[in-house]
């Protein structure tokens, strides 16, 4: 507002305001100056306006825009990791036509190729 004042500019704010209820606003105000021939000052005005909800509004769109940013990353990453359990599914079949394993190595490649913990083994 000083600006405005000094230099006849526009003014527009955002601010919050804690009513008599404790309930907390967001508002957006905006003034301007109107001044004499000579540019001195006559009066100031604007308006005022609760923008509560709009701020609220905005706040879900944000969080459900990084949500779905979240999904689309964690889809990608889950995309890849499946196309390199395939690459080596297939490897594991590969060998399995042409190696004759041991008893040891033929439960871990029975682990591996039902997917099945091999911690156990």
């Amino acid at each position: 507002m000083r600006r405005t004042l000094e230099e006849g500019e526009p003014y527009s704010i955002d601010y919050r305001v804690v009513w008599p209820d404790g309930s907390v606003h967001a508002m957006y105000e905006r003034g301007e100056l109107t001044t004499d021939a000579v540019g001195k000052p006559l009066r100031m005005s604007g308006t005022t306006q609760d923008i509560t909800a709009r701020k609220q509004i905005e706040e879900q769109l944000l969080q459900a825009q990084k949500m779905e940013a979240v999904g689309q990353l964690t889809g990608g990453v889950a995309h890849d990791f499946n196309n390199l359990l395939a690459v080596m599914m297939g490897n594991l079949e590969l060998i399995g036509a042409v190696w004759t394993p041991t008893a040891r190595s033929a439960r871990w490649s029975d682990a591996v190729s039902k997917r099945r913990s091999v911690a156990r083994l």
